[in-house]
């Protein structure tokens, strides 16, 4: 299912903030999927590997702070907090299956994960570009 995290843990603004810019180079073959382990918790829709999913989560600067324990998951691998995350999101995740040559453009501070692969690779080029008050683009060197 992948690791969901967060390249900006702050919150959300309306007037700036933190993009992550990927262009898709190449993708894992889609048999490389990993089986889904019968169990009797819902288990995610069948994806092809190296999918993105990213949650449109929506809060206020007073939600951010108010959901800080969550939200601070977002920066962690751990098991425990993962499946905690993945229970707490509620929202069903944006699925993208981007292919070689495309860009995607995502905000830095929604939480994203990749759905992992047993066997070749997902090559992109990154950066970030930050929106600033002014109105503004840099690119992150």
């Amino acid at each position: 299912s992948g690791y969901i995290h967060v390249d900006d843990l702050s919150p959300l603004s309306p007037t700036e903030g933190t993009f992550s810019a990927n262009i898709y180079l190449s993708n894992p073959p889609p048999d490389s999927s990993f089986p889904i382990p019968a169990t009797t918790a819902p288990q995610p829709l069948d994806k092809p590997p190296g999918t993105l999913d990213i949650w449109p989560l929506k809060y206020t600067r007073f939600q951010f702070y108010l959901n800080a324990p969550t939200l601070s998951s977002l920066t962690t691998s751990t098991s425990t907090s993962q499946s905690h995350l993945r229970a707490t999101l509620g929202v069903p995740p944006i699925s993208i299956s981007p292919q070689p040559g495309d860009l995607v453009l995502l905000c830095a501070q929604r939480p994203h994960a990749v759905t992992g692969f047993r066997e070749g690779y997902r090559v992109s080029i990154q950066t970030f570009v930050m929106h600033g008050k002014d109105g503004g683009l840099n690119l992150e060197a």
